[in-house]
Parts: structure tokens; C-alpha cells; sequence
């Protein structure tokens, strides 16, 4: 290369240095500018994120509108879109002017939440009117237009519903809502003035508009109370009602009864919510009413527990009052003898008297109380002759017992009776610390789909013994089903604390009431078997650990379910 082409090509060389170096001055000028612009741009991305999730937490505490209001702070267009939906929801403002939301989005805007949020709370006209608003921008959205469906079902608009549903494509059904809107319109069609769903849900049926009650194909009469439909005629004017009946137990506790003779009850023992009521057929064909709620008999040895919780209430110590008593299978009386079905030798403690179901020692406990202290108990747990919420109580039969009177108090036999509610509701006491709560088959008012839920109001349960004494009874009545009379009925995966009881009321056949709460150490279901028509005490009892058996085994299944329904 010659002298010229050196020189050339060291100026170009100099220019190519000048021109990064001009370039690379430029960059580090203007770098701070980018850093700038990304950490606004980040920041502004945080603040919508932050009030996007702060409206969503809004919503899930049912507060659309305060939602809606926090969201306005967004920038440009969303802000307007913002006040449109408010405008929506607000039912006191006239409807928004649907036209201007063509050149705006509602990205950001939670409207399925708030869509979700107006159903449940029984804002129907507040869901339709965001319905048509969001369908403006979306017109293609199904979800929208379901929930636009199911305002005007619940609004009543059934014929405008099954004409919109006629032009919407076959998929809509599949959707759970869509499911639902769907159910209802059929039953509209056939007249339905109230549907009627179960704790969870499940449709059960719907009142006609003369007021009697229609059950959906595959509901088996026998899983309703006979009492259900007198109560329903009470709330016939509402769109729709949730029972405290679950299906799935009441098909579980019928089952377990098989061929044998007898009631079953299941009860939710903080609310009082009848989950279950059940007998045989052949039960219900021989006599009137409820059989659940209304046939009394003897409590038998579950009454042992009322005797045990006086003890305590009366700050007596039950395992030093019985640890020098021995069982020799009788005890007398001026006017007769109470007999005992074991001869358990020295007591020792009230847990071993309570499991083997010692009639002479609970009698002799009973006799140290006295009437009055040991009757004031028994009108406690709600022996008195009244009702429950317009469930019949048990009874006490005698007005001031003396005797061999005073000893078939204690335990239970001749001069009081019980129905198989009361026996469940009894058994509550002892996973409701201490309250006994108020029964019910009606739990809320609703709209025709089930949403909207407004509970019934029953009044508060009542404070039967103290609570500091659940423990320690809780504590003997599982002794009764480690190494008593209820052993071996309970599944391992479902342990439970229990009292049996057998009894004969005068010229009829033996029964018997098992009574308990489970799954320890928190239960939350109350259950009472009775069974009847054995002629035979030991049948009986036989029959009873049978059906017991069968029906905790199934409730052990059932455990997660039972957690959701709380």
C-alpha cells in the first residue's frame, strides 16, 4: 500500500473513532433519560397492579362499590369505564349511555367479580344493568351473557330469559351457572312458584302454585321429614328456599336403617340445622306425623349423662361419690327395685359406672341430688313438655317422683319419654360447649337459583350446663366406646363419643337410643339411632350397634364433605 493509501485510510480510521466516540457520548447522555422512563413506567405498572389488587380484595368482602370507586384512579379511558360501571351498579342513577363505552375497554375492570358479587348479594337489577353495559364492548362473551340471564330469572323475567337462552349457542348449559338458569326455566315452565334446594345446593324440588311440593326425579320421598311440607307453606311466597337438609346424609342415615325398624336424626350442633331425619317405611305407614320429630319413649340410660352433668352443676365429685359404691345388680326401694343389666362389683370411678351403663349406681347418685335439683337438670336439657322452635320436647311424667320413681329418673326408664330430635339435640350439648341450639329445617330465603342466601333467624341456643364440664363429660362418654357398650361401633378414622340406651315403654317392644358427636377431637355432626320392635332386649341392642355401625362407617366418608358444609 502506498503513502497516499495509508494516510487514506488513517483518516478514515480517525473518522470511525470520532463516530463512536460522538455516539457512545449520546448513549451516556441519554441513559439517564431510559433509566428514568423505565423505573416511571415500572412504577405505574406497580400503582395499577396495587389498585387492581386492592379492588380485588374489595370484592371478595363484598364492597363492588367502594371497588369500583379505588378503580377510578386508573388512567385515561379505564377511569371513565370505572364510572360507567359504578353508574351501573348504582340502581338509584339513571342507565349509562351504553354508546360511549364503544371506544373504551374495561381491561382492568373486575367485572365477572362484580357480575358474581351483585348475584349473591340479591342486587339483580345492579347485575343486569352491568351485564348489558359489559356486553356492549363484549357482545360475544357467554359468561356475560349468563349472568344476564340469571338477573332476569331471579328479577322475574322468565319468558324474556328463555327467549335470550333460544339465541345463545348449545354450550351455555355446561357452564355451572348456565347449569342452573337452565334447571330453573324447565321449572318455571311447570309452574314453579318457589324452588327448594338443599344445604348445599342440590335441588330438591319446588312448590306448585296451590303450594305442594314437587320432588325433582331421583329424590326419594322418604329422605323428607313429613313435617318439611307444612313448614314450606309458611315461606310459599318466596322465590326460593335453602333447607339445613343435606341429601347425601339423609340418603346415608335412610340407608343404614335397611329392613330394621327405627329413626335416625344428624344435627349440626352449633346452628341446630336438622341434616338429616329419617325412619323406615314401615315406620311412617304405621303412624302419623314425623316419626323423627314426634314419637316418644323412653331416653333409657342416655338420660345418665343429665344425672352426671347435675352431679357436676352441683358441685358434687361424681368419682368420689361412687369410688366405695359396689353394683350387685339391684338396688331397693320401699315401693320396689331398680335392677341393673350388670353386676359390675366396685365402681372404682364414673367413667367405669358410665361405660358399662350401671343402673344401681346412677340411681343411687340420683337419690343423693334429690328431686328437685335432679328435675330442675332434666327441664334444663328440655324435659318440660314444650317445644323446640315447634319441635315436641320430652316429657318428664310424674310431678314429684319418690322411690323407685326417683331411681327410673336417674336412668332414664317409666317416668319420662324423648323423641329421637331430642336425643340428637341432647348429644349436641356436648360438642356446642354446653348449649343446646335451636332446631331447624327452613335455613335461608333465596332467589329461584339459590343465590342471595338470607338466613332465618332462630334465636340464640341456650347455655344447659357449663361449658367448663363438656371435657370431662365428653371424656366418659368415650370411655363408652373404647370399653363400654358402644365398643367397636366406630371406625377408626372417625372416633366419637357415644351413650347407648334400652328401654320398654308399657306394652310395646323393646327400643333402644344411641346417641353421640364426631369426628373427636372437633366434632361436627350430632347423631341419634333409635331402633324399635324387638321383642328381645339383646336383638335390640344388636340391631342398634348394626345400624350404628353402618351409619358412622358411612359418615367417616363423608368427613371433607361435612368440613365444606361448615
Amino acid at each position: 500500500m502506498g503513502h497516499r493509501g495509508l494516510r487514506h485510510w488513517g483518516t478514515q480510521s480517525r473518522l470511525g473513532r470520532l463516530r463512536l466516540l460522538s455516539s457512545a457520548r449520546v448513549f451516556l447522555w441519554l441513559l439517564p433519560l431510559f433509566v428514568v422512563a423505565g423505573v416511571w413506567a415500572s412504577q405505574q405498572g406497580q400503582r395499577q397492579r396495587e389498585i387492581r389488587h386492592r379492588a380485588q380484595e374489595l370484592l371478595l368482602r363484598d364492597k363492588a362499590r367502594e371497588a369500583v370507586q379505588v378503580l377510578r384512579d386508573l388512567p385515561g379511558s379505564k377511569a371513565d369505564s370505572a364510572r360507567l360501571v359504578l353508574q351501573a351498579l348504582d340502581e338509584t342513577q339513571p342507565q349509562p349511555q351504553l354508546s360511549s363505552l364503544n371506544s373504551l375497554s374495561l381491561h382492568g375492570i373486575p367485572w365477572r367479580d362484580l357480575l358474581h358479587n351483585s348475584l349473591r348479594q340479591g342486587h339483580f337489577e345492579a347485575c343486569l344493568r352491568l351485564a348489558q353495559l359489559v356486553q356492549v364492548v363484549r357482545p360475544d362473551d357467554l359468561d356475560v351473557s349468563i349472568y344476564r340471564l340469571a338477573a332476569l330469572v331471579e328479577l322475574g323475567r322468565a319468558g324474556q330469559a328463555r327467549e335470550m337462552s333460544a339465541r345463545l349457542p348449545g354450550r351455555w348449559t355446561t357452564h355451572s351457572l348456565g347449569d342452573r338458569v337452565q334447571q330453573v326455566l324447565a321449572l318455571k315452565e311447570r309452574g314453579a312458584k318457589t324452588v327448594i334446594r338443599d344445604r348445599n345446593g342440590v335441588l330438591i324440588g319446588y312448590l306448585d302454585q296451590e303450594g305442594q311440593l314437587q320432588l325433582q326425579p331421583g329424590i326419594d320421598p322418604v329422605w323428607l321429614p313429613r313435617e318439611l311440607s307444612r313448614r314450606l307453606h309458611d315461606h310459599a311466597d318466596a322465590g326460593g328456599l335453602q333447607l339445613t337438609l343435606d341429601l347425601e346424609l339423609s340418603r346415608i342415615a335412610f340407608s343404614s336403617l335397611r329392613w330394621r325398624r327405627g329413626s335416625v336424626v344428624l344435627v349440626d350442633p352449633p346452628s341446630g340445622d336438622i341434616l338429616a331425619a329419617v325412619s323406615d317405611a314401615r315406620t311412617l305407614r304405621r303412624e302419623m306425623g314425623t316419626p323423627a320429630f314426634e314419637q316418644r319413649r323412653e331416653p333409657a340410660s342416655i338420660a345418665k349423662l343429665i344425672t352426671l352433668s347435675a352431679v357436676l352443676e352441683n358441685g358434687m365429685s361424681p368419682d368420689e361419690e361412687v369410688r366405695h359404691e359396689r353394683c350387685n345388680g339391684t338396688i331397693r326401694y320401699e315401693d320396689g327395685v331398680v335392677w341393673c343389666p350388670v353386676r359390675l362389683g366396685r365402681i372404682r370411678n364414673v367413667e367405669r359406672a358410665l361405660a358399662a351403663s350401671c343402673n344401681t349406681t346412677f340411681a343411687k347418685l340420683g337419690d343423693k341430688l334429690g328431686p328437685e335439683r335432679l328435675m330442675e337438670e332434666f327441664r334444663r336439657f328440655g324435659f318440660d313438655g314444650g317445644d323446640f322452635n315447634g319441635f315436641p320436647t320430652g316429657r318428664i311424667l310424674v310431678d314429684a317422683p319418690q322411690g323407685t320413681e326417683m331411681g327410673n329418673l336417674s336412668i332414664g326408664l317409666q317416668v319420662t319419654d324423648i323423641t329421637p330430635l331430642h336425643s340428637a339435640l341432647l348429644a349436641a350439648v356436648f360438642a356446642n360447649q354446653g348449649k343446646m341450639p335451636v332446631p331447624g329445617l327452613i335455613k335461608a330465603h333465596t332467589g329461584s337459583l339459590g343465590y342471595s342466601i338470607r338466613p332465618i333467624e332462630r334465636g340464640p341456643s341456650r347455655q344447659v350446663i357449663d361449658p367448663r364440664w363438656v371435657p370431662r363429660l365428653r371424656k366418659a362418654m368415650r370411655a363408652v366406646t373404647r370399653r363400654g357398650t358402644a365398643r367397636g361401633i366406630a371406625p377408626f378414622d372417625f372416633p366419637v363419643a357415644m351413650k347407648t340406651g334400652t328401654g320398654r315403654n308399657p306394652g310395646l317392644p323393646f327400643h333402644t337410643n344411641y346417641i353421640g358427636v364426631g369426628p373427636l377431637p372437633h366434632p361436627n355432626i350430632a347423631f341419634s339411632v333409635r331402633i324399635t320392635n324387638y321383642w328381645n332386649s339383646k336383638h335390640a341392642r344388636y340391631a342398634t350397634r348394626t345400624v350404628s355401625r353402618r351409619l358412622l362407617r358411612s359418615l367417616s366418608h363423608q368427613s371433607e364433605h361435612l368440613a365444606d358444609a361448615d
